[in-house]
């Protein structure tokens, strides 16, 4: 838990981004929520794709769910600007840049969003705004060609932005959306497992069979069943880990009641739920899933002011903490 030190293990989350009809909005609903800051200068020729920090760490992205037609249909990309820092002020314009000797993509291939699912079953938060969750991985071309003998579907990409990063958009079999982030220079999140900060990332499907096979093949997890509070839990490690709490990296959760996500479900770390959940409705979004108990902390599934799907989990329990302890190799 805490700043990021080294690169993500294979198939944990090592990124996230939202896209909005409205950025300006969601900067003020996440930067009130959370207290992010947000890059300045994030123009049609980077696609609007502005930058999310906390206190001045990089934790995610938000962008336009339909881009501007003068906005280039290619990675987004944030250049390193020497001496600009983060503005105090979450909802004025930010000022917030990589340091001059990190050059960061802060970006992801642009492409239709195919949020698809098998059947007519009902899917929370399977269209429109949507959070992205990107995977790190050691060769984006295998394993977006692994996406593609699984049953899934390349969106975009892979696509390199110099030597920062090597990313793709891709699909699962049911159109649940994901990234592939090859690290270069730009290992993806700067901070996680803190409040504010990125900490957990899961599926809740109901063909929890379909869903391990693709998930299991693309990125070799090794996966154990729990049971946590009573909803059936697959955890995934790392391959060549002993699957468990602690060396768990994404989860999937089985949707015997209420609908599944249709991709995976973001989580932000937060000291205080119930307020958080207030936060959250005062400032115009809704709560999808109450607050509820977990063997990891109490949860619950928000929706911001546009109709993106979120989860926020207190963050003073132990494990799984995603990329927290993992990416860190356990320091």
């Amino acid at each position: 838990m805490g700043p990021v030190r080294s690169a993500f293990p294979e198939g944990a989350p090592c990124w996230a981004d939202v896209r909005l009809p409205d950025v300006e909005a969601g900067k003020r609903f996440y930067g009130d929520l959370f207290g992010w800051t947000f890059d300045e200068g994030a123009g049609a020729e980077r696609g609007y794709y502005t930058a999310a920090y906390s206190e001045d760490r990089a934790v995610s992205a938000l962008e336009p769910l339909v881009p501007s037609p003068s906005a280039p249909r290619r990675l987004a990309r944030t250049l390193a600007a020497p001496g600009v820092r983060p503005s105090t002020s979450s909802t004025s314009p930010c000022t917030r840049h990589a340091e001059s000797t990190h050059q960061t993509p802060r970006g992801r291939p642009s492409g239709d969003e195919g949020d698809g699912t098998r059947g007519s079953s009902p899917v929370l938060g399977a269209t429109g705004p949507a959070w992205t969750v990107h995977f790190a991985v050691r060769d984006a071309y295998a394993t977006a060609a692994r996406v593609a003998r699984s049953g899934g579907r390349i969106v975009s990409g892979p696509l390199s932005v110099g030597t920062a990063a090597t990313m793709a958009l891709v699909t699962d079999r049911d159109g649940g959306m994901f990234g592939l982030w090859q690290a270069g220079s730009d290992l993806g999140f700067e901070v996680t497992g803190e409040p504010g900060a990125f900490c957990w990332s899961e599926l809740r499907v109901r063909d929890t069979v379909r869903a391990d096979t693709f998930y299991e093949s693309v990125f070799g997890y090794a996966a154990v069943d729990t049971e946590d509070a009573g909803d059936g839990l697959r955890l995934w490690a790392p391959a060549g880990s002993v699957p468990g709490p602690r060396t768990a990296v994404a989860g999937r959760r089985t949707a015997a009641v209420g609908p599944p996500t249709g991709r995976f479900l973001v989580h932000f770390g937060t000291a205080g739920l119930d307020a958080t959940v207030a936060d959250a409705v005062r400032l115009g979004g809704a709560v999808r899933v109450a607050a509820h108990p977990t063997a990891y902390g109490r949860v619950a599934v928000l929706a911001d002011d546009q109709g993106a799907l979120f989860a926020v989990r207190e963050t003073d329990r132990e494990e799984p903490r995603a990329a927290s302890r993992a990416r860190r190799g356990g320091v």
